[in-house]
């Protein structure tokens, strides 16, 4: 220091005057880094909360790490300290579940409000809007060319919807207009009846959406099994041709004597067959039947159920004189078919026996008989 005082005295007072200015502008620009080091305080909360229904708002926020946070509500408030992250939540409980309320969140400089808003179902149950939760959705729904159905519909804000019991089906929670969207995958040539579920609180609704097999691909498909049959057909005329050419070679270089045995022999036996014809079964009415046979085998049908799939536009497109062959001469016990749909039901939906029983026998589901369906029931638990 001694040193310094002597270099300094030795400088003229110019010389001096510019130290100082030096050491005045040093002393500035080092405190200027050292309080732009200082991080500054802020707070980060929402504007809003939405109240549960027991009048419980989660607050959360963010500051500086370690920084003591209070929150006041009426006349209490709640001291918390936020994490190494700056990060911090706590609890508060509403006395007026129905009102809107406001909180403050404070640390050491700064001030926020929080708007806290009353649970939307509680509000909406007081005032008398929900009487019973509404569902809306379109009647029928066509699959795009990839076997996507899209269903948009609109309920009450915050209702859970789930394409039956959400487990296989979508599932989704309406937006705060009540909108929302499913989706549901199948083969764009095939048609079902899907449920759609609303919940809300201990509101509960459901609907039903035909969905339709995509109009084009269907049509592309009956299109090529048609040329398959027409091929098929073809084939076997020309078939029929050939042999029978052959047929009429073999008998010309016969001898006299043998064609005329052979040609007594065909006539008795013409004369035998206009006697007593054998009636044959058109092969559509064999195709019907096959059909049927295969659904009942794999997809447990009811009868009313196999007739419509097979004549269906959407189905199998079978003529109603074939489909009635095929339900005539087919062999199921239609009680069985019952009790297999209401134990997949059950082990895959989880319905109670009085929702597989409306399912059995709804219009739009299984259409089983009541006979049918109280069998099933009956017998579910075997």
């Amino acid at each position: 220091m001694n040193k310094f005082n002597q270099f300094k005295s030795n400088l003229t007072k110019e010389g001096r005057r510019v130290l100082n200015i030096g050491i005045v502008l040093l002393v500035v620009i080092v405190g200027g880094i050292v309080i732009s080091a200082i991080p500054k305080p802020f707070l980060t909360v929402p504007t809003s909360v939405e109240a549960s229904k027991t009048g419980v708002a989660k607050i959360t926020g963010k500051t500086m790490p370690d920084t003591k946070v209070a929150v006041k509500y009426g006349t209490k408030t709640n001291k918390i300290v936020a994490d190494k992250n700056g990060k911090f939540s706590t609890n508060v409980t509403l006395k007026n579940v129905t009102k809107v309320a406001e909180i403050t969140v404070s640390i050491d400089s700064k001030t926020k409000k929080i708007e806290i808003k009353p649970n939307h179902s509680l509000m909406a149950r007081a005032s008398g809007d929900i009487s019973s939760l509404k569902l809306s959705v379109p009647a029928t729904v066509e699959v795009n060319e990839d076997g996507i159905a899209t269903i948009e519909g609109k309920t009450e804000p915050n209702a859970k919807v789930t394409i039956g019991l959400g487990i296989l089906g979508d599932s989704t929670t309406a937006d705060d207009k009540g909108n929302f969207v499913l989706t549901e995958e199948m083969s764009a040539t095939n048609s079902r009846i899907i449920t759609i579920n609303a919940t809300l609180d201990d509101y509960k609704t459901k609907a039903r959406v035909d969905i339709k097999a995509n109009k084009g691909v269907a049509k592309k498909a009956s299109s090529e099994a048609t040329k398959e049959k027409a091929a098929a057909k073809k084939a076997s005329s020309e078939y029929a041709k050939k042999a029978s050419s052959e047929s009429v070679v073999k008998a010309a270089s016969k001898s006299s004597a043998k064609a005329e045995s052979v040609a007594s022999s065909s006539t008795a036996s013409s004369t035998a067959s206009s006697v007593t014809p054998s009636a044959s079964v058109p092969s559509d009415y064999i195709s019907a039947l096959n059909k049927a046979q295969s659904y009942s085998s794999w997809m447990y049908m009811s009868k009313a159920g196999l007739y419509e799939q097979l004549t269906s536009e959407y189905g199998e497109k079978f003529s109603t004189e074939a489909a009635q062959y095929a339900i005539d001469n087919l062999h199921v016990d239609y009680n069985n078919n019952a009790l297999e749909k209401a134990r997949s039901y059950r082990d895959d939906m989880d319905m109670s026996p009085e929702e597989i029983r409306e399912q059995l026998t709804s219009e739009y589901g299984e259409k089983f008989t009541p006979e049918e369906a109280d069998y099933a029931i009956q017998h579910l638990n075997d």
